[in-house]
């Protein structure tokens, strides 16, 4: 088990430490990056990697002369420590020198753990590049790139991404186009996208360029069988959620809580009333967990 632990020191500054927790033999012991104390400063929460044989986590820091974000993947002891897509092996100096790096963000691995993929704004560079890395952080390439690319593994080979133009492209590893979403009402454009957990279907955030209102769709992977006025709001995934397994998608729309199924996306009515928030990772078969708003009148 991973632990993060933080403590607070003023005025600005925090100390970060990682912990390995054996559960069988409940010993605990510190993951030793090679820094103590306030140097610490700027290291967030330490994450598995899918396989589950090394460890990942950000780094932040924002200042005058030295702001940006980055990756760190190691072995869980803290050795073969890297920020993905650099030739950078020491966090010390990795925190130090940030604007060197500039900011990653979106980082999405594959279903092996054998690559990386994940955005990233370079020192001087006004765009956002996308950018494939092996599972160990190295040799990365670039592939083609957007505003907002928000780029998610289909895949071990295959990548989707939001285009400039409003559309969900899925590309391979070379950046090759493979399949194009493209929004059936000409006024929107695809800005979001969400894959079910399976990997059969994908639900889509739609909005036109004169509102910033919301509407969102859900098709079959394939794209057949799209289904509009699944759900409508004005925050991205605020009320979506996928059972574990995919096979139901919940949504909540004006308030009413609503089911998602089937091969044909038809959506039925599950609970009228003040909904909201439902969590679709509680859902065992008959049951989910939302949350209830309620109004007393005195």
């Amino acid at each position: 088990m991973l632990v993060t632990c933080y403590k607070w020191v003023p005025p600005s500054n925090s100390v970060v430490k990682h912990y390995l927790l054996d559960t069988n033999s409940h010993t605990f012991g510190e993951i030793n990056y090679g820094i103590n104390g306030s140097d610490t400063n700027g290291i967030l929460q330490a994450k598995w990697i899918p396989s589950g044989d090394k460890v990942y986590f950000e780094v932040s820091r924002i200042d005058e002369t030295n702001s940006g974000y980055c990756y760190i993947i190691c072995n869980p002891d803290g050795t073969n420590l890297r920020c993905i897509g650099t030739n950078y092996t020491d966090l010390s100096y990795i925190l130090k020198n940030l604007g060197d790096i500039g900011y990653q963000k979106n980082l999405n691995w594959n279903p092996d753990s054998g690559k990386i993929v994940f955005e990233w704004e370079k020192p001087g560079n006004q765009s956002t590049g996308v950018y494939v890395v092996d599972g160990s952080g190295i040799n990365a390439h670039e592939l083609p790139s957007a505003t907002y690319p928000q780029p998610t593994f289909y895949d071990s080979n295959r990548i989707l991404i939001v285009t400039d133009e409003g559309t969900i492209s899925l590309i391979n590893n070379s950046g090759n186009l493979l399949q194009d979403f493209r929004p059936e009402n000409k006024n929107e454009r695809y800005c979001a996208f969400s894959l079910s957990p399976d990997r059969k279907k994908i639900m889509f955030a739609a909005g036109s360029l004169d509102s910033y209102n919301l509407h969102t769709y859900i098709s079959n992977i394939d794209g057949s069988n799209l289904k509009g006025n699944i759900s409508y709001n004005e925050n991205l995934w605020v009320n979506e959620s996928w059972q574990p397994n995919g096979s139901l998608l919940l949504v909540n729309q004006n308030r009413n809580l609503y089911v998602v199924e089937g091969d044909e996306n038809n959506k039925r009515l599950l609970y009228e009333g003040n909904a909201s928030e439902p969590n679709g990772s509680l859902m065992e078969g008959k049951y989910c967990l939302l949350k209830m708003e309620t109004s007393f009148i005195r």
